[in-house]
């Protein structure tokens, strides 16, 4: 499900997509469309690992899961009406975080996700501990390493969120470089 989800992803992100999605006329929904299989693709990781960890069968672990991504995926979906358009109503214009329907599109996107790279991160860590040594052993720690590595694109984008959206802590425009 991961690996499938993943390719849409990609698939999403390459230019003769875009075309066809707009000839489709759902070009705006582009986006939309990537993080809510993103949503899919990070829930099937949670699952994978704890499958991997023998806690797929627990009722609390499929609940964390599968639970907040549905939430977050129908919140998404809720606020992005209201989402500005770009030029023709070509795609979401997720670069205004100063306003609130994109604020809250990104904090629980980005929420979401940080979410199960960390419980990912977390779940292979206490795996690799456990495991002898070995291509299971090492295959986990180059999960968990990547899931780190997520966990700090992640910490850096909600920053630059946070730093659009709250007046108090928005970094001043750079001053014009006019030649003379």
């Amino acid at each position: 499900m991961t690996l499938a989800a993943l390719s849409v992803v990609a698939a999403l992100g390459e230019p003769h997509i875009d075309t066809l999605l707009n000839r489709l006329g759902l070009t705006a929904e582009h986006l939309l469309f990537k993080h809510l299989t993103g949503i899919v693709a990070a829930g099937s990781v949670l699952d994978f690992v704890a499958n991997m960890a023998d806690r797929g069968t627990d009722p609390h672990s499929r609940r964390i899961c599968y639970g907040p991504g549905g939430l977050t995926g129908t919140i998404m979906i809720a606020v992005s009406p209201f989402i500005p358009r770009g030029p023709s109503d070509r795609g979401f214009e997720l670069t205004n975080t100063d306003q609130t329907s994109v604020f809250l599109y990104w904090v629980f996107w980005l929420g979401y996700l940080g979410t199960a790279v960390v419980l990912a991160t977390r779940l292979c860590c206490e795996q690799v501990r456990a495991a002898s040594p070995g291509r299971l052993c090492l295959g986990l720690g180059i999960i968990g390493t990547g899931t780190a590595i997520g966990c700090g694109y992640i910490l850096n984008k909600l920053t630059f969120v946070a730093l659009g959206y709250l007046p108090w802590l928005r970094l001043p425009p750079p001053p014009d470089h006019v030649p003379r």
